[in-house]
């Protein structure tokens, strides 16, 4: 923090009028934005909070347009500091490219706080709709939504060469248009090829890859795990560790048989889970790449579907909303 109202931490500062972002070894390259957010938003409520953030819904009073601004505060321990900047870095890159990733607005400090405006995502998240399916997600609304959210992460980790390590329901935000897309980068780890390792433990244990827990090295098939947890919780309703402390859950997904789609799930989803949820992650015979999950029968079907449609034909029932035409 600086003296005169910015924050600055390696390649990032930020400003009451927004970001700036300043490439090493080039001049200063100040971001286009239309509006000072500062003074533009109005914040509405909260629309979660942590340990060291929250999440607001605001409205921008020139256009009307619904934000969610996350704020986080920079008096707080380095590592927190270092998750915003990661999390600004990841999005601004991603801003106009990825449609299944949360669109990054702009970021601006205030008050000794960090704060990243995004998309407002209407439909609220996964966990959201999982809580509201009681007992389980349908078949189609689940690969609608699935197979976006696949996109969103094979974007992540090709094009950004990205680990999200914090996928969880609570992360993937969906529009009420039907558009699945992952949020909260803050802990995204980068790897600049696709052979290489990351290490440190970060994320949500609760859908954690045996890899990871105590901080063993890790790559982009962990996120595949998370995946597979993801789907097994959404079509069933539970998840299926969802009682367990870490240690009993270390021992759990290190040492126990991989949870298994119920009797009676459709072959290609519990196919579609069985891989995801393959211990070994190295080898022929270790968990498979987004790439060959992609192309299996589940997604295939999927990729079948109007995805969006799908999605907000579900959502609108969940909410007693009319239904779509057609």
């Amino acid at each position: 923090m600086s003296e005169t109202g910015t924050f600055e931490m390696g390649d990032i500062r930020l400003k009451k009028e927004g970001l700036i972002s300043t490439p090493r070894g080039r001049g200063p390259n100040q971001m286009k934005t239309s509006f000072n957010l500062r003074e533009d938003l109005d914040k509405i409520k909260i629309l979660g909070k942590g340990a060291t953030s929250k999440v607001w819904l605001a409205t921008r009073k020139s256009t009307g347009e619904q934000l969610a601004v996350k704020e986080l505060n920079a008096m707080a321990d380095e590592d927190t500091r270092k998750m915003a900047i990661n999390e600004l870095q990841i999005a601004n890159k991603h801003a106009a490219h990825a449609e299944h990733l949360v669109r990054f607005v702009d970021a601006y400090f205030d008050n000794d706080k960090i704060c990243i405006a995004m998309e407002f995502a209407d439909g609220g998240s996964f966990e959201d709709v999982i809580v509201r399916s009681k007992g389980g997600v349908p078949a189609v609304a689940l690969g609608a939504i699935t197979i976006q959210m696949m996109e969103g992460l094979q974007y992540l980790h090709r094009e950004m060469h990205q680990v999200h390590r914090d996928l969880k329901p609570a992360n993937v935000m969906i529009t009420m248009k039907g558009v699945a897309k992952i949020s909260d980068f803050g802990i995204s780890k980068q790897l600049e090829s696709t052979g290489a390792f990351a290490m440190t433990q970060v994320g949500t244990i609760a859908y954690m890859a045996p890899e990871r827990f105590g901080g063993g090295q890790y790559d982009f098939l962990s996120d595949v795990w998370s995946v597979g947890i993801i789907t097994l919780e959404a079509f069933t309703g539970e998840h299926p560790y969802k009682t367990l402390n870490f240690i009993a859950m270390s021992m759990a997904v290190c040492k126990q048989a991989s949870p298994v789609a119920p009797a009676g799930t459709p072959p290609p989803i519990a196919e579609f889970v069985r891989l995801c949820l393959i211990k070994e992650h190295r080898g022929v015979n270790g968990r498979p790449q987004m790439r060959t999950l992609v192309n299996g029968a589940w997604m295939k079907e999927a990729s079948r579907l109007n995805a969006h449609q799908e999605t907000e034909r579900y959502l609108r029932v969940q909410k007693g909303l009319p239904p779509l035409d057609g």
